[in-house]
């Protein structure tokens, strides 16, 4: 099998139980479950690994340009704003992407994959000229 295995984190989260407290970050998780669900294919598989980290798994992404649509759904979704009793709650993702083949296992496509959003963290952190 071969895909492409996406982790992501969010951005500016733990602001959010800090300021608004654990019920509206929960509230955001909820949020942003259901709007990654609605990015990905029936095929693809999306679960969140603790905390604010969410990692897809979509098999048969082959071409990089399927994986970058999908990164760029997901970055629309995931930028919108999230009510939260009369307040928009903004966050945003970090996301890595790596490609796997038949020959990857999970472990080390998903730590790639780790590494990727850790780079595309890092690089939105940078101050603008």
């Amino acid at each position: 099998m071969q895909g492409h295995v996406l982790l992501l984190d969010l951005d500016r989260f733990k602001p959010v139980n800090d300021t608004f407290g654990h019920a509206a970050g929960d509230e955001v998780l909820r949020t942003v479950a259901q709007r990654l669900l609605a990015c990905v294919r029936d095929s693809d598989t999306v679960v969140r690994l603790g905390g604010d980290e969410f990692a897809i798994v979509a098999p048969s992404t082959v071409e990089a340009s399927d994986a970058d649509a999908l990164v760029t759904r997901i970055q629309q979704a995931l930028t919108r704003s999230i009510p939260w009793r009369n307040t928009p709650i903004r966050i945003a993702p970090s996301i890595g992407l790596m490609r796997f083949d038949r020959d990857d296992c999970a472990a080390t496509a998903l730590l790639r994959a780790d590494a990727d959003m850790y780079r595309a963290k890092a690089m939105s952190r940078k101050p603008r000229p």
